[in-house]
């Protein structure tokens, strides 16, 4: 049996990569951040995904192509398939966070895939127009999003336009300028009593269960929740430790929770079960977080 193939980082401006040959092509992927320790250890996890993908046969199918070309031209025509990448190389776009960069680059490359199916022809960024934007929106709204969805893929499709135009000069004009938000009634939620709190947890298993906990215990939100770590917990002095994600970019503040008696013996009842006290509470689903944020929602 070969050697297993690992992966090496580099960083490309502030952000840190992964990279790794295979069958003589190289294979180079964003780690979405910029602090090494996170990123080696994003990288492992990554590395482990596409071996198995090796092993398995979908390989081509998850990682067919690169997801960027090694470098990405800063003058002349942007092809929409390398805009992405070119975009998280802009000093001028926000500052986002690793799941906000996330989320975009998703909103994005379903535009990317749609342009791809109903607009073969359409190759550069700068042909897109705003009749094609509509269409683009056209679908989106056919899946039935609401206002609050379909809001955020016009801004993030503005907003990536926007900064390509004015630093990588691609296109001379925005599609997405002038295309107005949905309007929307805004969804009211009333927050669970405790009686219907533990009508839910009678009914919930597994790591659905120890969320529900988390979230009704903590008041986090639902990424702080599906990435929190062991090393946060203090059952000595019964308190949890965190810097929000939405946060992380900005103040970088710690905070503490304190460690509800139900919560703490839910989370010791689960460290006897895990196999390390080390990383996430919940790894795998800190992993499915951070392949598609959009899949865990709580409606």
């Amino acid at each position: 049996m070969g050697r297993p193939i690992t992966g090496c980082l580099f960083k490309r401006g502030d952000t840190y990569w992964g990279k790794f040959s295979y069958r003589g092509r190289l294979y180079p992927f964003s780690l979405h951040t910029d602090k090494e320790a996170y990123a080696r250890d994003e990288l492992h996890r990554q590395m482990t995904l596409r071996r198995a993908a090796m092993i398995d046969g979908t390989f081509a199918d998850k990682y067919g192509r690169d997801d960027a070309p090694p470098l990405i031209p800063t003058t002349g025509r942007l092809l929409l398939r390398d805009a992405w990448a070119r975009y998280v190389q802009c000093r001028t776009r926000p500052q986002s966070g690793k799941s906000t960069l996330q989320q975009y680059e998703y909103q994005f490359e379903t535009f990317v895939a749609w342009m791809k199916k109903s607009r073969p022809q359409v190759a550069y960024i700068a042909d897109v127009t705003q009749a094609m934007a509509c269409g683009f929106l056209n679908h989106i709204e056919a899946r039935q999003v609401s206002s609050n969805t379909f809001n955020k893929h016009v801004d993030t499709m503005r907003r990536v336009f926007r900064v390509l135009s004015s630093e990588a000069k691609a296109l001379e004009t925005n599609p997405w300028e002038g295309i107005q938000h949905k309007k929307g009634v805004p969804n009211r939620r009333e927050a669970f009593s405790e009686v219907e709190f533990q009508a839910i947890l009678s009914k919930a298993t597994g790591w659905m269960k120890t969320l529900f906990y988390l979230g009704f215990y903590t008041g986090q939100r639902l990424v702080d929740c599906c990435t929190l770590r062991w090393e946060s917990i203090d059952f000595g002095r019964d308190v949890v430790t965190i810097i929000p994600r939405k946060t992380t970019n900005t103040s970088g503040l710690k905070i503490e929770l304190p460690l509800h008696p139900d919560l703490r013996r839910h989370l010791l009842e689960l460290r006897t079960q895990a196999s390390s006290l080390q990383g996430f509470v919940l790894p795998d689903i800190a992993a499915m977080h951070h392949q598609n944020s959009s899949g865990l929602v709580c409606r």
